[in-house]
């Protein structure tokens, strides 16, 4: 199993509409894009969060699911929607054992 964590470093025009959009955009994802076996949107509570303070916490069955959804036209769309919003963004992958 893949998982894929991305923390995102949001800018001062990421109002509570758009936290609303991305949260709509994770729950389209979550349920229509087939490759994804788990797609959440959550606050960092961290202390040492240095701004970024949203994450993406996903999973994916193996590198071609995680691959698959990247160049999803839904993802793109979402990637779009945040771009705007979207001052600094890392990605952490990992290999863990399936459930």
């Amino acid at each position: 199993m893949i998982n894929h964590i991305v923390l995102m470093k949001l800018n001062d025009a990421a109002d509570d509409s758009v936290i609303a959009g991305i949260h709509d955009y994770v729950a389209a994802i979550a349920v229509q894009l087939d490759q994804v076996r788990s797609y959440s949107l959550v606050r960092n509570t961290s202390a040492v969060a240095k701004g970024f303070d949203w994450a993406i916490l996903s999973t994916f069955d193996d590198e071609a699911d995680l691959e698959a959804y990247r160049v999803a036209p839904l993802h793109k769309e979402f990637v779009a929607f945040t771009d705007p919003y979207t001052v600094d963004y890392m990605a952490l992958d990992y290999e863990s054992a399936s459930p």
